[in-house]
């Protein structure tokens, strides 16, 4: 990549838009030579899910939470190193602590038997409630660092306040933990001619991924039978017209969206045995905007295997690669990886509680040759339940 003389920011350049996913564009200038980068990723991220106050954060002696000591009937006992939860810490006294400001130091004063100088009003992760320095008798400290984020010494707690009778639970915002990312990294410039050039980098990836070890014929009692997913793809093509002597004529570059299939089968469940721990599927529906790029244009996914000792399988990363085949047989080549949480079964396999879980997600990159043209591009693609 040519050398950067700026950080990437966000960009006015408006992509395809594909429905159920969200989109982020950002762009930077580079010197030496002159270029600009353009990056565009699609996720899959859904909204903060409302869930009970209770439930994300359980009563534990101990807790297992980043920044928080114990929780008692709802009440959080907070460690010295909050940093994690800066900014859903708020209220009139943690507001008015500025920057790099050190020793904001709280404790009752027995003078003002009125005034509980040691409590203050505010909320926690969109809940009202009241933080509290001890009992009063000792001292707490709030600062911030030069970069805003909130530090407490040990000793404060919080208390939500207390409900009405029947009223709903608190609830708080909890973010989705597990989405897909898929796009492309332009870089446009231009040559010793004068000409404007660009090269394109599919990118993809999740927030969970999920070595196949995993998901290898060892661990097969796990998962048997197949999955199917199905998403969104996008990337650059480039389509060719023809003369009546069949000669290149023009070129029509630009960016696509296009459907995403595939079928993970794993083992067992009457799976050939050559067909097992291996991925097939296809890129298909290419449009620019709402106009089909060329109805003729489907783009197999050819078989990827994923079991272990397979020459396509990647063993550190995960990733496993296949060809594609696009009209005529011409051929190009894929990859991907699973994504999601790994299964957790129960060992009693007398009960109902030995579900599958099969891997929520799979995102790769692909190219792509017809006798018209070319693609490149990535895909992300969710598990469907039926």
């Amino acid at each position: 990549m040519p050398a950067s003389n700026s950080k990437f920011g966000k960009s006015d350049e408006a992509p395809h838009s594909i429905d159920g996913r969200n989109v982020n564009v950002y762009e930077r200038s580079n010197a030496g030579p002159a270029s600009t980068d353009l990056v565009v990723l699609y996720n899959d991220k859904a909204a903060d899910k409302p869930t009970a106050y209770g439930t994300v954060y359980p009563n534990a002696d101990s807790s297992t939470i980043e920044g928080i000591s114990s929780i008692s009937s709802g009440v959080i006992t907070f460690t010295a190193d909050t940093a994690a939860f800066s900014s859903k810490i708020k209220g009139n006294f943690f507001d008015s602590i500025g920057n790099s400001q050190q020793g904001n130091t709280v404790a009752d004063n027995a003078e003002t038997a009125t005034i509980k100088e040691h409590e203050h009003k505010g909320i926690f992760d969109t809940v009202p409630g009241k933080f509290t320095c001890g009992d009063g008798t000792s001292t707490c400290s709030a600062s911030r660092t030069a970069a805003g984020v909130l530090s407490l010494s040990a000793g404060w707690t919080f208390t939500p306040d207390p409900q009405e009778a029947g009223a709903a639970q608190y609830t708080v915002p909890v973010a989705d933990a597990d989405y897909l990312r898929f796009g492309f990294w332009k870089n446009t410039g231009k040559n010793d001619k004068g000409e404007t050039t660009f090269t394109v980098d599919p990118l993809y990836g999740g927030t969970m991924p999920i070595n196949t070890s995993e998901l290898s014929p060892a661990q097969g009692t796990l998962y048997t039978g197949t999955a199917k997913y199905v998403g969104k793809a996008t990337g650059k093509y480039v389509r060719k017209t023809f003369t009546s002597d069949n000669d290149p004529e023009h070129y029509f570059p630009g960016q696509f969206t296009a459907d995403a299939s595939l079928t993970a089968s794993f083992g067992g469940g009457g799976i050939a045995a050559d067909s097992q721990y291996g991925v097939v599927g296809k890129i298909s529906n290419f449009k620019d905007g709402d106009t089909a790029i060329d109805n003729s244009w489907t783009l197999e996914l050819q078989r990827a295997g994923f079991g272990s000792g397979e020459d396509s399988l990647h063993a550190t990363s995960g990733v496993f690669s296949g060809i594609t085949e696009g009209d005529k047989a011409l051929e190009g080549n894929w990859e991907g990886q699973f994504f999601g949480s790994a299964p957790q079964l129960d060992a009693d396999t007398e009960t109902d509680g030995n579900q599958q879980a099969f891997p929520t997600g799979i995102a790769g990159q692909f190219d792509g040759r017809f006798t018209n043209g070319s693609v490149l591009g990535s895909f992300g693609a969710a598990h469907q339940d039926n």
